[in-house]
């Protein structure tokens, strides 16, 4: 195969598949080498299947540059954990397609340079849960072989992941908050998921009973920031330890104000805070997810203590318990 058809084929395969969903990610291009075949990884996609006819579909697809000598044939792809033995086990791939053609039944005949596509049906989320690898088995002249591919360690996939995350929270001061009653926040932050931390920032708003203003509410508003750990995670359950901090200025009213005066500054709390969640993991519709799934969606429930302290007035600050839902959904 000259090197210009070795090219249009790498670039016809990718591009065919383009219109899917989003185009593949470019790898850091693991080779590995068995029997004179080699196997090298270009790109990867993940995504939903398409449904156009004549595509390629699959929760998960590879692009591969693959050299093999002649009378050589493709027998099995699967990709794998990489402490299994090689070509023992993992997720199979159920559809192969050569230099952009037709789909390819296995055992497929490989000798030469080409560009192949290799798909999965399973997403990286229910199949993947350690650092992975590519299993090639090939066959020359009756005589079987394995070409391993490692992918790992899973930080060489994966990219920073941005979410929108929400935060609904209700919490009882253990003893009098000023002259405030229980504070119920809502809280929007946008922020990026990396490896194990998710971190973010925005804004947090709230009410809270108010003496001061004939029992009416006081409205609680400023900057919050957030750092998430996800210690434990078994799909599609999380446990993660949140930490969070908020600068929240007490707006209010009196009777006594004129009409159509802007409220007053009643205090500046600083809240820092821990959380423990429960989260509920899903994948993201049309998916861009790396492999061990570290882009998701999350709902779950909190509990949380904060502790809120004044700033311009000589006042003790205050733990506030409570219960809050979040919420993170993967951009």
């Amino acid at each position: 195969m000259t090197r210009a058809r070795r090219a249009a084929g790498l670039v016809g395969a990718a591009l065919g598949l383009a219109a899917c969903g989003p185009a593949f990610q470019p790898l850091p291009a693991p080779v590995a080498w068995s029997g004179g075949t080699g196997v090298r990884v270009d790109a990867m996609k993940v995504g939903p299947p398409a449904a156009a006819p004549g595509q390629v579909v699959g929760g998960m697809r590879l692009l591969l540059t693959t050299h093999a000598p002649a009378e050589t044939r493709i027998v099995r792809v699967r990709l794998t954990r990489l402490t299994r033995r090689p070509c023992s086990g993992g997720a199979p791939a159920f559809l192969l397609q050569v230099d952009g053609a037709p789909e390819t039944p296995l055992p497929a005949p490989i000798a030469g340079d080409h560009a192949v596509v290799v798909s999965f049906g399973t997403t990286p989320e229910q199949a993947i849960e350690a650092p992975t690898a590519l299993d090639v088995m090939v066959e020359q002249h009756e005589r079987l072989s394995c070409v391993r591919t490692e992918l790992g360690p899973a930080r060489d996939w994966h990219r920073p992941q941005m979410g929108l995350e929400l935060d609904l929270t209700g919490g009882a001061p253990l003893r009098p908050l000023g002259d405030l009653g229980t504070p119920w926040m809502i809280e929007e932050r946008f922020g990026a998921l990396l490896g194990q931390v998710d971190v973010s920032g925005g804004l947090r708003l709230g009410l809270a009973s108010c003496a001061e203003c004939d029992n009416g509410d006081a409205v609680l508003v400023g900057p919050s920031f957030a750092a998430s750990l996800f210690p434990v995670t078994v799909h599609p359950l999380a446990l993660g330890i949140a930490f969070s901090y908020a600068s929240l200025l007490e707006t209010l009213r009196y009777t006594t104000d004129p009409a159509g005066s802007l409220p007053r500054v009643g205090e500046w709390y600083q809240v820092p805070g821990v959380a423990l969640q429960l989260d509920w993991l899903s994948p993201p519709r049309s998916s861009r997810v790396r492999l061990r799934g570290r882009d998701f969606n999350l709902w779950g429930v909190e509990v949380f203590e904060q502790l809120w302290i004044p700033t311009l007035h000589a006042e003790r600050p205050t733990s506030v318990v409570g219960l809050g839902l979040v919420s993170r959904i993967a951009l």
